[in-house]
């Protein structure tokens, strides 16, 4: 019995000095964490959330604006509110066909695309 105790005594033990180093580790980073260093790093994940923000921001103001006053803006369409068994059709077709055209087309495309971008054509 006083065998298993003693294992009891050791374990609590080495548990406690796990948690002091733990403890010394996140003391250690925390001063890490005040190098120059690191606080430019987040300054600059800050810059980008706050550009993100700005941009998240003026999206939706502007589907708020759409939304509210864009019928007096943009005539309202017919396409978009019938024909949906074509549209849906040209939807499955949009994205089955790309896989069964052959490399060399997809490739004859991008050099084209690249063409009528330097050329600021509209494709």
């Amino acid at each position: 019995m006083s065998g298993s105790g003693a294992a009891v005594e050791a374990t609590v033990i080495q548990v406690s000095s796990s948690n002091s180093e733990l403890v010394q580790r996140v003391e250690a980073s925390f001063e890490a964490m005040n190098n120059v260093d690191c606080s430019e790093e987040r300054k600059k994940s800050l810059r980008a959330r706050y550009f993100y923000g700005i941009i998240f921001l003026i999206t939706n103001l502007t589907a708020w604006f759409i939304r509210d006053y864009g019928h007096t803006i943009f005539p309202p369409l017919k396409w978009h509110s019938g024909w949906w068994a074509l549209k849906f059709f040209l939807l499955v077709v949009s994205m089955v066909v790309p896989f069964f055209l052959p490399p060399g087309f997809i490739q004859i495309y991008g050099m084209f695309a690249l063409y009528a971008k330097s050329k600021n054509l509209k494709l």
